[in-house]
């Protein structure tokens, strides 16, 4: 498995990678059978030790971060084990750019630390937790928190004590072509989990929704994703997140496309005329007649185009201004865009619509 150090953490690559975990460590009671550290190492056979610390706030109970050692310093999963090791709740962390439902801070309403700034967390139970529970940050601790017995390694069995699972759909398509995994998410940055047919959970996965991200992957529902995967159980030659995604094809049709056509009003009643487009020191210029045949006169009426190449992949949408148009009257279009892709003019799509005026 390799990934790379990226700004939001590991990321599916072609290069090696060094995966570095500090260990919290205090003295504590069993807790019974369950997924212990040490069968989490086997099945990542990169990962490394680094450090041993004390999780603030509790006696029984310690923090396992894991991050990649080129820089970083933001944890993308922390693990809460007891003093057997064994895993009892994982944790993921998220820009505040984006809320969810399933996050445990309300919207707006991110939670701020002195090393990791202002994110918000998803976590995700393994045991239930029968006092004191304070979610919102592991990190945080919690004196009086008491954890039942784990349940099983299994997505069913996690449902009835974590709520925001309500919110998680098997996703299209399934990660083997037999169907013998899938992935089972939200819409959105969260935990997911690669699971064989039965629910059993052998991956979790941190998912962070991105856009313009050279070494994003692409998935239909989810758009451009940044992939964490902490194999749970041993994983080897089962399946492969990296060749299930693929990087965002510039080929992937986004719609059809057809040549526009003057005729066809503008809503609520503009009609363009003429428009030509002129390639200028790498800047595309936008010129053009607008017909004004909405029965009311504007002071600027803006408009936007959105471009397609000839395979109908959207390449982008710009801002059109047309100043002092009156009804029943003709005015110049005035607008550019930067040719920042390799597309040949004459061939482009375009579609043109009415934003707003004065």
């Amino acid at each position: 498995m390799l990934f790379s150090m990226g700004k939001e953490g590991w990321r599916w690559t072609k290069g090696s990678a060094i995966l570095v975990l500090i260990l919290l460590m205090v003295s504590g009671s069993a807790l019974g059978a369950g997924l212990d550290l040490g069968t989490m190492f086997n099945a990542n056979p990169d990962f490394d030790f680094l450090d041993y610390y004390n999780l603030r706030g509790t006696e029984n109970y310690r923090g396992v971060d894991i991050f990649l050692y080129e820089g970083g310093y933001l944890p993308d999963v922390t693990f809460m084990v007891d003093s057997n090791d064994i895993i009892l709740a994982f944790q993921a962390s998220f820009p505040r750019e984006e809320w969810n439902l399933w996050f445990e801070q309300a919207e707006n309403n991110p939670v701020t630390l002195p090393v990791e700034g202002t994110i918000y967390t998803q976590q995700v139970f393994l045991a239930p937790a029968e006092a004191g529970l304070n979610r919102g940050h592991i990190r945080r601790g919690a004196e009086t928190l008491e954890m039942g017995e784990p349940v099983a390694l299994n997505y069913h069995e996690l449902r009835p004590i974590n709520p925001a699972l309500e919110f998680y759909e098997q996703l299209d398509p399934p990660v083997t072509e037999d169907g013998n995994f899938i992935f089972y998410a939200p819409h959105g940055s969260g935990i997911g989990f690669v699971t064989d047919s039965d629910g059993d959970i052998y991956a979790l996965v941190r998912i962070l929704v991105t856009e313009d991200d050279e070494d994003a992957l692409y998935h239909p529902d989810l758009g451009e994703v940044i992939l964490t995967q902490i194999n749970l159980r041993d994983s080897e030659g089962k399946f492969d997140l990296g060749a299930w995604l693929d990087a965002p094809p510039e080929e992937v049709v986004q719609k059809d496309v057809a040549d526009f056509d003057p005729q066809v009003p503008i809503e609520p009643g503009f009609f363009c005329k003429e428009i030509n487009f002129q390639v200028l020191h790498g800047v595309v210029n936008i010129t053009g007649t607008m017909l004004n045949e909405t029965g009311s006169n504007y002071m600027m009426a803006v408009f936007e185009i959105t471009f397609y190449d000839e395979e109908g992949v959207k390449l982008g949408v710009e801002t059109l201004q047309v100043m002092n148009i009156q009804d029943g009257q003709e005015g110049p279009i005035v607008g550019g865009f930067p040719l920042d892709w390799d597309v040949d003019i004459n061939e482009l799509h375009f579609e043109i619509e009415f934003i707003g005026g004065n």
